[in-house]
């Protein structure tokens, strides 16, 4: 049999083959042979395609359309409307990860691919379609060098130097297709803010000298309550971080980007050192540490789940997702144990001083007791116990972070 050429060619063969199969030949017939023979042509003609040559998105896409009979209409259930379609395929937009989700589950593309930066048209200058919005809070935050009249003169300049530490654009929209998979949030995330925020955290990781990750050391048992022991100290926020870098985990606070409703995120990266990002949306003391703690619970009990990356909105409900549940079970726990709670006057009385004594019994901040009696009990009114959870005095501590407005 001569090599595969054509895409017609690849089509034929594989749809010669799926006949032969389903004719079930006995081994050693010339229908058997013909199916390892064509089999062998398939495969060293996808690897041609797919391997050797870097697979581009709208090739791949067409490529498809072609195989089984689509036109541009057809795709408008995947990519959302006609002009967006022909937008796409002339290479004036780019996919978008909800894009990305569409077409590799209606149609089979592998997600490696459509993940990749497209071609550009001859001439085309601008490559990146990145919300002008975000990119000019980037500049205001200072995450990149430059300035507004760099980003509309040489785009891809100001988006390479805050990419080019995590691997580039690909590397980003690899990492938000698995992070995309597990995001607790009780309103839509943007995509985009999500990613440049995740490529930040990654980049001030990545420059940060840090111990080797220590899983003896935080695998012991009085570990947690440890660390939330810690909240007693006036400074106790910025304590906590670098008792965390200590043992390798590396703590970043910054400020989240509009529409992403973050609090905190968990990356864990295999061999390298895990990542905790902070963003201080709610500036209290009590919401620090329980924030804390339940990225750390993610860290501790859940890294062997195969999710690799936890992206948090605490407003948002639990609900059925157990993963989340447990994390917020192993916070509350490991800042007040239930058997401490129990014991306490603070169930009866819910006022602060009774507060105060829990705290003082446990050796941790007051903020911690007011912020669990004013979610148990939704007592969210009394002025004693909403000044009690340190409003104000979080994001003071870190005076370089650049705040959402």
């Amino acid at each position: 049999m001569k090599q595969l050429i054509t895409k017609k060619e690849h089509s034929d063969a594989l749809l010669k083959v799926e006949e032969l199969i389903l004719l079930d030949p006995d081994t050693g017939t010339a229908d058997a042979s013909q199916i390892i023979d064509l089999s062998n042509l398939i495969e060293e003609y996808e690897a041609n395609v797919f391997e050797f040559e870097e697979a581009d998105p709208v090739e791949t896409i067409e490529f498809v359309m072609e195989q089984n009979d689509l036109s541009q209409r057809d795709l408008v259930a995947y990519i959302g409307s006609k002009s967006k379609v022909s937008e796409i395929l002339s290479r004036k937009r780019t996919l978008t990860l909800p894009m990305i989700r569409a077409l590799t589950k209606g149609l089979d593309i592998p997600a490696e691919i459509l993940i990749r930066k497209p071609k550009p048209n001859p001439g085309d200058e601008r490559a990146f379609e990145f919300d002008t919005a975000l990119i000019l809070e980037i500049i205001k935050r200072k995450w990149v060098k430059g300035s507004k009249k760099d980003w509309e003169q040489h785009p891809e300049t100001i988006i390479s130097e805050l990419l080019s530490p995590i691997g580039g654009e690909t590397s980003l929209a690899g990492l938000m297709l698995r992070t995309s998979k597990h995001i607790r949030a009780a309103r839509q995330m943007n995509d985009q803010a999500l990613g440049l925020w995740i490529a930040r955290i990654l980049s001030i990781a990545n420059q940060t000298e840090s111990p080797e990750f220590d899983l003896s050391a935080i695998n012991r048992t009085t570990f947690m309550g440890d660390i939330a022991r810690i909240s007693a100290n006036q400074y106790g926020p910025l304590m906590a971080i670098e008792a965390l870098l200590d043992v390798g985990i590396i703590v970043v606070v910054e400020s989240h980007l509009p529409k992403t409703y973050l609090d905190g995120a968990t990356l864990i990266r295999g061999k390298e050192n895990p990542i905790i990002g902070l963003t201080l949306r709610f500036d209290r003391l009590d919401n620090f540490w329980f924030t804390l703690m339940h990225e750390l619970a993610h860290l501790f009990w859940h890294s062997e789940t195969g999710v690799s990356e936890f992206i948090d909105d605490l407003e948002s409900p639990d609900g059925k997702n157990e993963i989340e549940r447990e994390a917020d079970s192993i916070a509350a726990e490991s800042l007040i144990p239930s058997v401490s709670w129990d014991n306490s006057i603070v169930k009866d009385n819910k006022m602060p001083a009774a507060a105060k004594v829990l705290a003082q019994e446990l050796g941790i901040h007051p903020s911690i007791v007011a912020g669990a009696v004013r979610k148990r009990f939704n007592y969210y009114k009394h002025a004693g116990m909403n000044k009690m959870v340190g409003p104000g005095l979080v994001r003071q501590l870190f005076p370089d972070v650049v705040w959402a407005g």
